[in-house]
């Protein structure tokens, strides 16, 4: 596992489709629409890892699998018929905007659109100063990483002698997974290195191969690793 925990000395707990801490506490924190499920209405990990570094260190990492996607998943507010302010979306002015009036998915008027995302950006350590795009920087593929490093953040807030980050893993193959889009090109050209521009602490975000991963496996269970390699061709 060291491709994707890197110094990693045990495995102590692994859970699907995570959505955080027990309790709401995490759909309140995001301010995502109450009775949701994994996977529908919040923001969900593919997986969470609870693990131990060299140091002893408590880490818990939050990896999302991109076995067949193209893409990164882009803003449900943006594309929603309910939005009414899709110019502003398009045309986004750091300077005079206002999340609670700009943004449809935080100006509150119904159940479903009163998140917070914005307001968490400071203390996430996502600063959007390098950002030089005309569209909101989470219009397009930026809004899945960084509701995942939300998240994450959230998690740590929780349990604060944890250490939290977020992983991706991906197939080296999958060149359009990782190719940015036009309008991120000013931080640059590649989706990872463009949204470690972003953070104050890059070392949060890290992608990682599925090839990579395999040969882990594959050094110490050959039987799995033929396994996985039937069904899921890695």
């Amino acid at each position: 596992m060291r491709s994707l925990l890197p110094g990693v000395t045990t495995v102590e707990q692994t859970e699907f489709e995570y959505t955080g801490p027990e309790g709401d506490g995490a759909t309140r924190w995001l301010g995502e629409p109450p009775g949701g499920s994994r996977g529908q209405n919040r923001t969900s990990a593919d997986a969470a890892v609870w693990w131990r570094d060299g140091d002893g260190s408590r880490r818990i990492t939050l990896v999302e699998w991109k076995y067949t996607e193209r893409q990164f998943g882009t803003c449900g507010g943006f594309a929603s018929r309910g939005n009414d302010q899709k110019a502003t979306c398009i045309q986004w002015r750091r300077e005079d905007f206002d999340a609670h009036r700009d943004c449809y998915l935080e100006r509150g008027d119904t159940s479903r659109n009163q998140r917070r995302y914005w307001e968490h950006l400071a203390e996430a350590g996502i600063l959007l100063d390098s950002y030089r795009g005309q569209a909101c920087p989470f219009m397009g593929p930026l809004y899945q990483l960084m509701r995942l490093h939300l998240l994450a953040v959230y998690v740590g807030l929780v349990e604060p002698r944890a250490k939290t980050d977020v992983a991706v893993v991906y197939f080296e193959g999958n060149q359009s997974l990782l190719a940015a889009p036009p309008e991120l090109h000013g931080l640059d050209r590649d989706m990872g290195l463009a949204w470690r521009r972003l953070l104050c602490n890059p070392e949060s975000f890290r992608t990682c191969s599925a090839e990579g991963l395999a040969a882990g496996i594959r050094e110490v269970d050959s039987a799995l690793y033929a396994y996985l390699r039937e069904r899921y061709g890695v």
